[in-house]
């Protein structure tokens, strides 16, 4: 219940919201309501503010190490923070990469909660460019996966696209 609030008010405030909960992260005592805090955190609608959060992640002594691709995952999943944090992966994978170097798996959930929405031959485009130019080391197999998830996204949408469409446009109020 706690996280929805934390999330909801996050979503619906600003920068003034977003700071109080991130203080409020930072100085909590408590390590399961940082956690439901750090995850509230990526649910601002703010694409600058998610843009700094990511940043925090990586780079800031006030996010742990291990919760740094929790963020990651957390904003990819926002829909407005998705493509942000499909971005920022792209452009510090290799600090990433070398920072998890240890910790692979973790590297997996960030990029699975990243591209497991693709559904369009850009976003397949996209994810085959990056995985010709960086270095996946461990996370191939989940990249195989996304590759293969994305192609049945592709294919699912040509499928169904216009017959949801349809249905929603006669069954849906304007």
């Amino acid at each position: 219940m706690k996280y929805t609030v934390y999330c909801t008010g996050i979503r619906e405030g600003g920068q003034t919201e977003w700071e109080f909960a991130y203080n409020q992260y930072k100085t909590s005592p408590v390590a399961s309501e940082r956690s439901k805090l750090l995850s509230a955190l990526a649910c601002t609608k703010v694409p600058w503010i998610l843009e700094r959060f990511l940043e925090y992640a990586i780079t800031s002594s006030e996010v742990r190490k291990q919760d740094g691709t929790k963020v990651i995952e957390n904003v990819g999943s926002n829909i407005v923070g998705q493509p942000i944090a499909w971005n920022f992966l792209r452009q510090k994978w290799n600090y990433i990469y070398l920072d998890y170097s240890d910790k692979q798996w973790r590297l997996s959930g960030a990029l699975s909660s990243v591209a497991s929405s693709f559904n369009t031959e850009f976003d397949l485009k996209q994810l085959r460019d990056f995985g010709e130019n960086v270095d996946l080391g461990g996370v191939q197999r989940m990249y195989k996966k996304l590759i293969e998830e994305t192609q049945s996204n592709i294919q699912w949408m040509k499928n169904n696209l216009d017959i949801v469409q349809n249905w929603l446009d006669s069954n849906v109020k304007k």
